[in-house]
């Protein structure tokens, strides 16, 4: 049931046209505990990943125009901001991700846009 999988990803990042009930575009990523997404009036798609990654689509094709690793795992879902005339694209992440790693902690993560 369902669009086959894509590769070895444990998830996927989807956008639907509610219009016409139709897949637009998928790629691989995300599943897992952690992450989100948001999308901007400005056609951009913001994901963060439960590695840490933090990840920008065109909302309207799909394209990957950017990808940071903020060494940061455990990350929440993004969000944005204006002020001063400026956007921010924002995420909280936090500890370590795995039992092994030495622990870090908690962050706040900002990003100016162009």
């Amino acid at each position: 049931i369902g669009p086959e999988p894509l590769g070895t990803s444990r998830g996927v990042l989807e956008a639907w046209d509610p219009v016409r009930q139709k897949l637009v575009w998928r790629t691989p990523g995300g599943g897992g505990i952690g992450g989100g997404t948001v999308t901007t009036a400005g056609n951009l798609v913001f994901q963060t990943i439960n590695d840490g990654r933090l990840l920008a689509y065109s909302a309207d094709k799909g394209e990957k125009l950017l990808e940071i690793a903020t060494g940061r795992p455990g990350t929440g879902p993004p969000i944005t901001y204006e002020a001063g005339g400026k956007q921010y694209v924002v995420i909280a992440a936090g500890g370590s991700a795995k039992i092994d790693e030495e622990r870090q902690g908690d962050a706040v993560v900002a990003y100016a846009l162009p």
